[in-house]
């Protein structure tokens, strides 16, 4: 039966507080007890956290850059029209006896100019070109938790009649219990 007498002295105890505080009427066959000691019940309690974790990272930077190709082609049909055309201009535009000189010249330069290989690009699409780099800021969120220890309650040892008890309560007593 100890075990029952302990409890229904906890329970006085608690009663005999609730009444110290003001949640009930004070019984007029109380006894305060001192309390000798009062050490607190922690709990390890977990909270979620939420934070930011933010870097710097160093991106590659592209431009599009143009696929080309580089042909040469020889203007083949148009060799004799720069000879004719330049024999016409060169013989003309010189004195008679020289007419011969001038049109073999003419046609000598319009057959060079005609067969000078013409040069053509063609684009063919894009393909991105390195640049180099540029530092953005990547941010994440983290989600976590962290623990604490927090009270959630007292065990309070008090003294009644030369007999030390100790009871576990929600609140602190204070210097001395109200027992009935």
């Amino acid at each position: 039966m100890p075990i029952v007498l302990e409890t229904i002295q906890a329970a006085t105890v608690l009663l005999a507080t609730q009444s110290v505080s003001g949640a009930g009427p004070v019984a007029h066959h109380e006894t305060l007890a001192p309390v000798i000691n009062v050490v607190p019940v922690h709990h390890a309690q977990s909270f979620p956290q939420t934070s930011y974790v933010c870097r710097q990272d160093a991106v590659p930077v592209y431009r599009s850059a143009p696929i080309t190709s580089v042909t040469h082609q020889k203007n083949s049909g148009f060799d004799a029209l720069g000879v004719l055309i330049g024999a016409a201009v060169g013989g003309s535009v010189v004195s008679k006896s020289e007419r011969l000189a001038g049109a073999l010249v003419g046609g000598a330069v319009g057959h060079v100019v005609t067969s000078q290989p013409s040069t053509i690009t063609t684009v063919h699409g894009y393909t991105p070109e390195f640049v180099g780099y540029r530092d953005i800021q990547k941010c994440e969120v983290v989600h976590g938790s962290y623990e604490k220890n927090v009270v959630i309650g007292y065990n309070v040892t008090y003294s009644i009649n030369g007999a030390l008890r100790t009871i576990t309560m929600t609140e602190h007593p204070g210097t001395h219990l109200r027992l009935r």
